[in-house]
């Protein structure tokens, strides 16, 4: 089988402060049950968090606009992502499979993943290494901000090699 994303899209969201995240579509009970993505804890030194259906990217910098890239794929088999830095790789579950790419505004892209599958969530970003330097630079003399940092978050079904 071929490890074609079945769902690849990029978006430039508004980072306000420092962070944006990932939620799922929740059943009507379910709200309480689980914290949204702007709840989960946020430890300084990891830059993502990840809880049940819902993940906190927190950017290197303030507020500024980003490229953010979903990869959906239906194996697991995560490749290196060619300039980026790896953030890490942790389990997610999808539960309705209704996600979107938040921003503190709300919603700024929807995406499909396969409801009750679990998944390799693997984040990647470009430019941290520079980001607080290039945005102190900028700030005041370009607004927005844009291009301090990408990210790629992809998704990797675990069901489908058998894990």
């Amino acid at each position: 089988m071929s490890n074609d994303a079945v769902f690849r899209e990029s978006v430039a969201i508004l980072i306000d402060r420092s962070v944006f995240g990932v939620d799922e579509d929740r059943s009507s009970g379910e709200a309480a049950d689980r914290p949204f993505w702007v709840d989960l804890p946020m430890d300084r030194e990891a830059p993502v968090s990840v809880g049940l259906n819902t993940i906190c990217i927190k950017s290197l910098v303030g507020s500024h606009e980003a490229q953010v890239t979903i990869e959906v794929y239906q194996e697991q088999n995560p490749a290196d992502v060619q300039g980026f830095e790896s953030l890490g790789s942790w389990g997610y579950r999808s539960v309705s499979g209704k996600a979107s790419v938040f921003n503190l505004d709300g919603p700024v892209l929807q995406f499909p993943l396969a409801p009750d599958t679990e998944y390799l969530l693997c984040v990647w970003r470009k430019g941290g290494e520079s980001a607080v330097e290039r945005h102190a630079a900028l700030l005041g003399a370009r607004s927005p901000i844009a291009g301090l940092e990408e990210y790629v978050i992809q998704f990797h079904a675990a069901g489908a090699t058998g894990d």
